[in-house]
Parts: structure tokens; C-alpha cells; sequence
């Protein structure tokens, strides 16, 4: 004889497979949507940001600070690996000028004028003079675009060369002795 609960236990199994064999409907899932592949960029990629300099290799520069990074020399190079889709950078920078250039304490001449170039693995992508009047103030940033077909996916490398550096201890009561370039700011991507 069976006891009370075997008996409950047989008739619950036969229960579960009669509703199942019964033809009773289940719930299926819902159809999904086919995946569609996004382009790899399709919002900008921050390379580089002040506080956020993991994804580049810099040489020629000075410790990065709350403003960014300055080149400190004629020549530095800045390297990262360009992401699949990406079409280019967009560079934010500013050349290194004294303060009293916008306050109109130093006068502008021609000594401050500072020939500028960026290129990518060789090949020169701007050149040009940046001069004191291209900025309104001293807190002013430089917004170049720099295209780099054929690039994506690969690792970069960008050359600047800026000449008639300067100190600030060569204008202004500073112990900051540092030759200055440019600050870069901050490079993003841009997609095709």
C-alpha cells in the first residue's frame, strides 16, 4: 500500500504530464529584432583628456595637469591607437604665449610669432604661424581637424613641431622654468 504522500507525489507527476502532452499552450518568447552592427565610431572616442591619458604614449611633454598637456620642446610626439570607423582627430591645443600678451602689458611683435606644424607618421598635415591675435584670451583653445585615411585601426603617431618656445620665468615673476610648446587640451575622434 502506498502511503499518502506517494500517492499525492504520482498523481502531481501525471498531473504535469498530461498538461503538457495536452496540447495546452506555453508561452514562447517574443521575436527579437535582428542585430545590427553599428559603426565602430559612431559617437566620438576621447583619446585624450586631462585626468585621462591612458590611451596614449606621450614623449616630449611635461607632466599632464588640470589644463592638459604641454609639448616641452621643439619636437614631441603624441601616439595612440587610432579605433576602427574613426576618420581622424580633432585636436584642441593652444600655444604657449605670456600672460601679459593679453593683458597688453608685453608688447606683440613678430618674437611671438611661432611657426607650428602636426604631422602623422611623416606626412605634414598643417603648418602654419600661430601668432598672439588668433586668440581672444589667454584661457583660448585652437580647434584643428585632422583627417587620417587609411589609419583607422591602426596605431598613430603625431609629430608637432613649434619653434621660438618659451619660459614662463622669461616674462613673469614665475618659477616655472618649464620651455613651453603648445597645451593639448584634448583629442577626439570623428567619424567617416
Amino acid at each position: 500500500m502506498m502511503s499518502r504522500i506517494s500517492k499525492f507525489a504520482t498523481v502531481s507527476l501525471v498531473c504535469l504530464a498530461v498538461a503538457a502532452c495536452s496540447g495546452s499552450k506555453t508561452e514562447e518568447a517574443p521575436p527579437q529584432p535582428e542585430a545590427t552592427l553599428a559603426p565602430a565610431v559612431a559617437e566620438p572616442v576621447v583619446i585624450f583628456a586631462p585626468g585621462d591619458i591612458e590611451k596614449v604614449t606621450l614623449t616630449g611633454f611635461s607632466i599632464p595637469n588640470q589644463n592638459g598637456v604641454w609639448s616641452i620642446g621643439e619636437e614631441s610626439t603624441i601616439s595612440f591607437a587610432l579605433p576602427e570607423g574613426a576618420a581622424g582627430v580633432d585636436i584642441r591645443f593652444a600655444p604657449f604665449f605670456p600672460a601679459g600678451v593679453f593683458d597688453e602689458s608685453i608688447d606683440i611683435t613678430p618674437d611671438f610669432d611661432r611657426e607650428f606644424s602636426l604631422s602623422a607618421d611623416g606626412e605634414i598635415l598643417i603648418s602654419e604661424v600661430l601668432t598672439p591675435s588668433i586668440l581672444p584670451s589667454k584661457a583660448s583653445k585652437l580647434d584643428r581637424r585632422i583627417e587620417l585615411p587609411g589609419k583607422a585601426g591602426t596605431d598613430v603617431t603625431l609629430t608637432i613641431n613649434i619653434d621660438s618656445i618659451g619660459s614662463p620665468a622669461d616674462y613673469v615673476a614665475s618659477t616655472d622654468e618649464r620651455i613651453l610648446g603648445i597645451v593639448i587640451s584634448q583629442i577626439e575622434t570623428f567619424a567617416e
